[in-house]
């Protein structure tokens, strides 16, 4: 398990949980990115840029930072 900023770029990865407090939970929540939830990072840098389905979106680094992930598992 490692934070998002030290993910590979291009590759399917499992969110396995969520730093920060109720707030930000909440707010990611709301752009689906939630515990099991299969993201792929886009571009890595500041700001990141993943991909949630058809979504895109961009996290600023302390953000991301709070998000750990997993390679998801076929």
């Amino acid at each position: 398990m490692c934070p998002l900023t030290a993910a590979p770029e291009g590759v399917p990865l499992q969110v396995a949980s969520l730093g920060g407090g109720g707030s930000f939970r909440k707010r990611l929540a709301d752009l689906g990115i939630v515990p099991g939830a299969t993201i792929t990072l886009v571009r890595s840098g500041a700001p990141l840029l993943l991909a949630l389905g058809e979504s895109r979106f961009a996290l600023g680094g302390g953000m991301a930072h709070k998000i750990f992930v997993l390679p998801e598992k076929h």
